[in-house]
């Protein structure tokens, strides 16, 4: 404890946060080469301690329930009255996240997607009530840290989170119904639109769970159709890496490309999943 005092004494700065490990691994870098702090939100007595330095509390994390409202009342209830609150708005509009908090003013909406979390410019989403100062305070520490603040609409999946979703998601359908292999994909992806990773090599870094609760997130939003996921990806959200070498036979690989027609409701091709699993554990 005499350590952080003395931290602050020097004029040690602090941030709060909570949420994916994924995610706060990304951008913890930045902020402790900025000479930023980190602490648990969980855990209160530090981030008592710190006291006026702690600048800001970030909440980053995937989730659109209980625990990403758990985590901004315990950031609300614990951190200085003055200090904004950052959070990851891609499967949860932020003015929703702000009805949750007794004290909305302080919350900002942030684009925290996996991969995207160390560019030049990030997208954010301001609710109407948010105030003033703490649009001013945001600002500031995002050019601090050498990011542009760029404000969207408050949507789910805002926007380059959702259309990187919707091209994934076009892929695995393109794999799924023998179009292309996944390599092809990729290199072609790469070799013609000058994409950074192809869809399925970018898929797999940001995590294909992370894909398919977007996905979802936005079809429930918006009632549309166009979000719904690839039987192949939904799949490979829980199994893993098909296109790896993890599959017994070939036999196997071609059970796992024919999931079906896309135009079934996801219990049938639930259904008929179950139906092929067994297929696959025979060919092992």
């Amino acid at each position: 404890m005499k350590k952080k005092n003395t931290e602050h004494a020097h004029g040690a700065r602090y941030a709060a946060v909570a949420g994916d490990e994924q995610l706060i691994r990304e951008f913890r870098p930045l902020l402790e080469s900025k000479g930023f702090v980190l602490l648990m939100a969980h855990d209160t007595h530090a981030i008592r301690a710190a006291g006026a330095a702690l600048a800001a509390g970030l909440e980053l994390s995937m989730s659109d329930g209980s625990t990403k409202k758990d985590s901004l009342l315990l950031l609300e209830e614990h951190l200085p009255a003055s200090a904004m609150i950052v959070s990851s708005s891609v499967t949860v509009t932020a003015a929703r996240q702000a009805s949750w908090m007794r004290h909305p003013e302080r919350l900002i909406g942030l684009c925290a997607f996996p991969t995207l979390m160390n560019g030049p410019l990030a997208e954010f989403a301001i609710p109407i009530g948010t105030a003033a100062s703490i649009v001013r305070s945001a600002h500031a520490l995002f050019a601090e840290l050498g990011i542009e603040m760029v404000t969207v609409q408050d949507r789910v999946g805002m926007v380059l989170p959702g259309i990187l979703a919707q091209i994934i998601n076009e892929a695995f359908f393109a794999v799924q119904y023998n179009v292309a292999t996944p390599e092809d994909i990729d290199t072609a992806m790469k070799a013609g639109a000058g994409y950074p990773k192809g869809p399925v090599e970018w898929g797999e870094t940001i995590g294909f769970p992370n894909i398919v609760r977007l996905l979802d997130a936005m079809r429930s939003e918006s009632g549309e159709e166009r979000y719904r996921v690839a039987p192949l990806l939904r799949e490979l959200s829980v199994s893993g890496t098909f296109w790896h070498a993890n599959i017994a036979s070939e036999a196997a690989v071609q059970e796992v490309l024919q999931l079906g027609d896309a135009l079934q409701p996801d219990a049938d091709a639930s259904a008929h999943t179950q139906g092929r699993e067994k297929k696959i554990k025979r060919t092992r």
